[in-house]
């Protein structure tokens, strides 16, 4: 061991029993402060008594409005707190008709359908806090653990069919079946042909195309066009498009001649 490490482990060793020593030093003090203290006469007086004491001198220093304020404060907590476990319907006309019930409003200005549900979950939270200060129970306001989603109700948006409707989907169906039927043969045949010379016939047919020109353009719809049929003698022009509409075209002008529309009901 060099010099400088023996002079640090005898400074270390120094320090050491220098803390043991102060350390013995308080302990003998505190037992000597313990033993005067039971030595010494009781006075009769309750240490708890005394912290009561202090703590209603405490409350009586703060002022009336600070004493409200601190109300008001923990009120609005526990409102916050029922708000956000009050189930709230989401459809905007079920929340119109229960502020309506309610003896509010239904719109206010500048108000959309989201600032309305949360103005009825405040209003429901205010009912609730009263009806707890007051012992009631309030049936109109409904907790979100006490929704079951089975009992969730579904919209209807379906109408009843004419008769007339039934027998045209009939027929429709009729035509439907036998040309799936002869796609279903003709694409059962076509599966059977040489993949190379399905690749042929559609060079070829890329080929042709490539000669042709635009004769004509128009916007056929304001949605995607999903079909088009020429007449047989190709003077007229047939489309659908995704908009339920159907419209007859003069060719080669482009001239919508008729438009034919679907029915609006969902």
């Amino acid at each position: 061991m060099s010099q400088r490490d023996r002079t640090r482990a005898d400074a270390y060793e120094q320090e050491v029993v220098a803390y043991a020593k102060r350390k013995r030093e308080e302990e003998e003090e505190e037992e000597e402060d313990d033993a005067r203290t039971e030595q010494r006469p009781s006075m009769g007086i309750d240490l708890d008594l005394i912290e009561e004491v202090i703590d209603d001198t405490q409350d009586r220093a703060l002022t009336d409005e600070a004493l409200s304020k601190r109300r008001q404060a923990m009120a609005e907590f526990e409102r916050k707190k029922i708000a956000r476990s009050i189930a709230t319907p989401t459809n905007d006309q079920q929340v119109k008709d229960q502020l309506r019930k309610h003896g509010h409003p239904i719109c206010l200005f500048g108000e959309d359908a989201g600032d309305r549900r949360n103005r009825l979950r405040y209003i429901l939270s205010k009912l609730a806090m009263e009806q707890r200060a007051t012992g009631e129970a309030d049936t109109d306001v409904v907790m979100e653990e006490d929704v079951d989603e089975d009992e969730e109700q579904t919209e209807e948006f379906y109408t009843e069919g004419t008769s007339e409707l039934l027998l045209a989907r009939r027929d429709m169906a009729v035509f439907s079946l036998a040309r799936a039927r002869a796609r279903t043969e003709r694409q059962r045949e076509d599966s059977k042909v040489d993949l190379a010379d399905i690749r042929k016939r559609r060079q070829d047919l890329v080929k042709r195309l490539d000669s042709y020109s635009i004769y004509g353009s128009q916007v056929g719809d304001t949605r995607p066009i999903s079909r088009i049929i020429f007449s047989p003698d190709n003077q007229r022009l047939l489309t659908s498009s995704w908009s339920g509409a159907i419209k007859l075209w003069d060719v080669p002008h482009c001239r919508p001649l008729r438009t034919f529309s679907g029915h609006t009901d969902r």
